[in-house]
């Protein structure tokens, strides 16, 4: 057919393509939702921007907006976003809402043999699912190289928050996604699974010692519990 199609089956195509980015849009949509409601949970009363000096060191600067999925421009190391003081928690915290698919390669098995040099930051496309990082400071100016990729070291967060589906929390295969980015970052507290259509009587209490569900859906009281699980350490 030399690449064409026919009319109906370019019609198929399309309603096919809709609904596949519909339900990206839904998830992305209720990951900016639920990352928003938390961060206004957490109680702020200071707020910084995280920026890259000459040295490629990270350091806090007046927070204008937040915008999920900008960070500071380098090939190899992984920053938070932004930071907030968090009179929930009484501490400082960095946020970074990191691709899902990329922090299952902020480990790599080997070093690569030269230093990326293209200053990429935030490549993600526009419908790219992500995990909410968030790593406890001591000062604004404390902020962590989450991961270089090129030196391969880390520095775990203390959180790591998920979105999830109850028909994707029990898919094995989802489920293994879910505990490869645990095992890859190594979060000192754990992660913590919201659930986005949740079943309140068929939701599951615990999915591993280092995995927390939270049934939350679409009601942001619901996102509570989350911040409380933190605030006591699990």
């Amino acid at each position: 057919m030399n690449g064409k199609i026919n009319s109906e089956n370019f019609d198929n195509q399309c309603i096919a393509d809709l609904d596949s980015a519909a339900a990206r849009l839904f998830r992305l949509g209720y990951e900016w939702w639920a990352a928003l409601s938390i961060i206004k949970l957490l109680d702020p009363d200071e707020g910084y921007q995280v920026e890259l000096d000459p040295d490629d060191k990270p350091f806090p600067s007046e927070l204008k907006s937040i915008s999920f999925g900008r960070q500071a421009h380098h090939p190899t190391i992984r920053i938070p976003e932004f930071i907030v003081h968090s009179r929930k928690l009484d501490n400082y915290i960095g946020v970074k809402m990191a691709l899902t698919l990329e922090v299952e390669t902020y480990v790599v098995p080997f070093k690569p043999p030269v230093r990326p040099k293209k200053r990429t930051g935030d490549t993600s496309l526009v419908l790219d699912s992500r995990v909410m990082i968030l790593s406890y400071l001591a000062s604004p100016r404390d902020i962590p190289i989450i991961a270089d990729i090129y030196e391969r070291t880390l520095n775990s967060p203390d959180w790591t928050i998920e979105f999830s589906t109850m028909g994707e929390i029990r898919d094995p295969n989802e489920y293994s996604s879910v505990q490869l980015r645990v095992d890859s970052l190594k979060p000192n507290g754990g992660s913590c699974v919201i659930l986005m259509d949740p079943d309140p009587e068929s939701a599951p209490k615990q999915i591993s010692e280092k995995i927390h569900p939270f049934a939350v859906g679409m009601d942001k009281d619901n996102l509570l519990p989350v911040l409380n699980y933190i605030h006591l350490g699990g």
